[in-house]
């Protein structure tokens, strides 16, 4: 099959990886973040609450629009921490290369909080218009419309395709990862090392021998910025292995064997790249087995 033929099928395959454990983020940086995310979730909860008990249409609507953000945000999170990801490989060959997508709930649970934030907005804006005063405390009130506004761009960027969701793509030439409106870009020949790191959590990272060329597919809009990219540094591509669906070693991994084998580099992009991982062929790594794979797009 030749480069550029667009499949769209996410292929899942399953490969072992048994050299190395399963990275995790530290324990000093998972302490403050389990506790934010219980400290915040519980004023948000507390906060629903209070709006559903005060009684009145326009607090009980402020009161569900806050605990469906709670519920999308715990499920975010959940996303993050419990996907099955661990000896896992999930691929989309597309636009002459493959992809790593993002992980599988992430575009719903995104449209689903933008939708969310907005009607939030709309809420308290309409409760405003019927009793000339905001519900609560006016500087939440304020904050949730303004909140809505830049949640509406931020979501017509989104259906028209401005701005995506984080994928990495593997091509002949070069390694690609686009988030939001943001495209960095990094040639095979300027990867000096390919390194898994666990500091905010598993990630992968290319390091460039020279900076990475980064470019904005379009201009983006007030509360945009990409998400879990480098911002320090301008000589890698930063990839943070749980907004995949894939194990962080298998990232890796493959990253390694493209840079290693440049006579392979060619196949990316079609049919036998998917072939090559089914059969576990990355570096002699222990045979896999595709699973499933119905899913289209990413």
């Amino acid at each position: 099959m030749e480069v550029g033929v667009r499949l769209m099928e996410r292929v899942v395959v399953r490969i072992v990886e048994p050299a190395t454990a399963y990275p995790r983020a530290t324990t000093a940086m998972r302490l403050p973040v389990v506790a934010g995310l219980l400290l915040g979730g519980g004023a948000f909860a507390l906060g629903a609450a209070a709006l559903v008990a005060d009684g009145g249409l326009v607090g009980i609507g402020l009161g569900v629009a806050i605990a469906l953000l709670l519920l999308l945000g715990l499920a975010t999170v959940g996303t993050f921490l419990f996907q099955p990801r661990r000896d896992r490989l999930e691929v989309v060959t597309e636009e002459g290369r493959l992809w790593l997508p993002a992980a599988r709930p992430l575009g719903v649970l995104n449209l689903a909080g933008l939708v969310v934030c907005v009607t939030l907005g709309l809420v308290v804006v309409a409760g405003y218009a019927v009793t000339r005063e905001f519900e609560g405390p006016v500087a939440a009130s304020v904050g949730a419309v303004v909140l809505a506004v830049v949640c509406v761009r931020v979501l017509v960027a989104t259906l028209r395709g401005d701005s995506v969701l984080p994928a990495v793509g593997l091509g002949p030439d070069d390694v690609v990862r686009r988030s939001g409106r943001s495209r960095q870009v990094l040639r095979w020949e300027d990867i000096a090392e390919v390194t898994l790191e666990t500091d905010a959590g598993p990630r992968v990272v290319l390091r460039g021998r020279r900076p990475v060329t980064t470019r904005l597919t379009s201009q983006p809009t007030l509360g945009e910025r990409p998400v879990a990219g480098s911002s320090t540094r301008t000589d890698q591509i930063s990839i943070g292995a749980n907004l995949h669906g894939s194990d962080p070693r298998l990232i890796a991994r493959l990253i390694r064997h493209y840079q290693r084998h440049p006579a392979d580099r060619i196949e990316l992009g079609t049919s036998r790249a998917e072939i090559r991982l089914k059969e576990g062929d990355l570096d002699g790594g222990a045979p896999g087995r595709r699973t499933g794979g119905s899913a289209r797009g990413r």
